[in-house]
């Protein structure tokens, strides 16, 4: 469609009505219609704004389907409200993530800052038990441990590609961390410190 480069005003209320009816090409339309978004989104948090934006369409279209959206010529009211309360929501996670980190250093003296050959040994030593201990979890609790933890994919990434609705996905990954905490404190020797 090019409908943004002439100039026009978009036609969200076809779009909405195409999408309603499942036609083919509906969601690309919708995707492309949107763009101006991203670039919106990118002023606002940067490198996440693709995903960001990814999941503002795959969170609409099933909004726009069952109708949610009862105003079709407001659609893009709408998507500012969902972008808004979506970025709160991007910097309120990376906030609590990087004070759990800066606890978790505080608590754990994890910044000592020490590279004598015994504290070296002692970190190999953890970093080995944590890759057993991961090794002998259920593959979906290792899959989605790895995924958030190590890989960094976002929440809505993982629901997405192993099929889990929000809540089982929260469920899933805090059960999970929990086995794998508890194997690894009881993996650990008496006198080393937490990992």
């Amino acid at each position: 469609m090019t409908h943004k480069r002439l100039g026009v005003c978009p036609p969200w209320g076809e779009i909405v009505g195409r999408i309603r009816a499942s036609e083919p090409g509906a969601v690309a339309d919708l995707y492309y219609l949107l763009l101006g978004f991203r670039d919106r989104l990118r002023s606002k948090v940067g490198v996440a704004a693709d995903d960001l934006y990814h999941d503002l369409i795959v969170d609409l279209i099933p909004q726009i389907q069952r109708g949610a959206i009862r105003d079709p010529r407001r659609l893009a009211g709408f998507v500012t409200c969902v972008i808004n309360r979506n970025v709160a929501d991007h910097w309120d996670r990376t906030r609590k993530i990087r004070d759990r980190e800066q606890s978790a250093e505080r608590t754990h003296g994890l910044r000592s800052g020490s590279t004598d050959p015994e504290t070296m040994a002692i970190q190999q030593e953890h970093r080995q038990i944590a890759a057993r201990v991961l090794s002998e979890m259920p593959q979906r609790d290792r899959e989605v441990l790895v995924r958030f933890y190590v890989n960094e994919e976002t929440p809505a990434q993982i629901q997405r590609e192993m099929v889990l609705s929000s809540n089982q996905f929260r469920l899933l990954k805090s059960r999970a961390k929990a086995r794998f905490s508890k194997a690894v404190q009881a993996s650990l020797p008496a006198q080393s410190p937490a990992v």
